[in-house]
């Protein structure tokens, strides 16, 4: 085996001219590639060359008015918040896999039949699962909670829903009360809901 020696180092000459080609290899690249790529990534279209502009989105805040959306019901329809003017609201942003989400949802049922009377309303919002897995749940489940399905995750976002399950509190005026996140210890939920009844 032919060896190239430096002055302290021993290198094979296959292993040299190895690195050699791997370097020729990586600067060709580089010089046909790298300039076009960079080029893709930092053009930016001239103001006003027909971009539409994205809409801002409007974020809930405690205090202010709930923002307003339509979502797809299970049964085809589409529920807007809007419709549930002069009511108090309760959306409820879930998932089928959240096991506390599960477990919440039959108190949630028992709240929404005790003050249905006076007027009350509770959204299950589902987070960005197929219409097929939520119908699937939601019929094993035997629920009868009106379910929304937020699969864009639009909604979730709007509202700043970081963690499931997260409870929305809406007064009668529409206007967005309280927040609880997380599983709701005993009377926690109804606490919120009494000053929105």
């Amino acid at each position: 085996m032919a060896f190239v020696t430096f002055r302290f180092i021993r290198v094979p000459r296959v292993f040299l001219m190895l690195v050699v080609c791997v370097g020729v290899v990586f600067w060709i690249g580089y010089a046909l590639i790298g300039p076009t790529r960079v080029a893709q990534v930092t053009a930016v279209p001239a103001p006003g060359a027909g971009e539409s502009e994205q809409p801002t989105i409007n974020f809930a805040e405690i205090g202010r008015e709930a923002p307003d959306f339509a979502l797809k019901r299970l049964d085809g329809s589409v529920a807007a918040l809007s419709g549930y003017r002069g009511r108090p609201v309760l959306l409820y942003f879930w998932a089928s896999w959240c096991s506390y989400c599960v477990e919440g949802m039959p108190r949630l049922e028992a709240i929404r039949a005790e003050y249905q009377e006076q007027g009350l309303e509770i959204l299950a919002i589902d987070i960005m699962e197929s219409e097929d897995k939520v119908r699937r749940f939601v019929a094993g489940q035997g629920l009868t909670l009106p379910v929304l399905l937020d699969d864009t995750g639009q909604v979730t976002q709007q509202y700043l829903v970081k963690a499931t399950p997260t409870y929305i509190f809406i007064d009668r005026e529409g206007v967005y009360r309280d927040i609880l996140v997380g599983v709701a210890r005993e009377g926690a939920t109804e606490g919120r809901l009494h000053p929105l009844l």
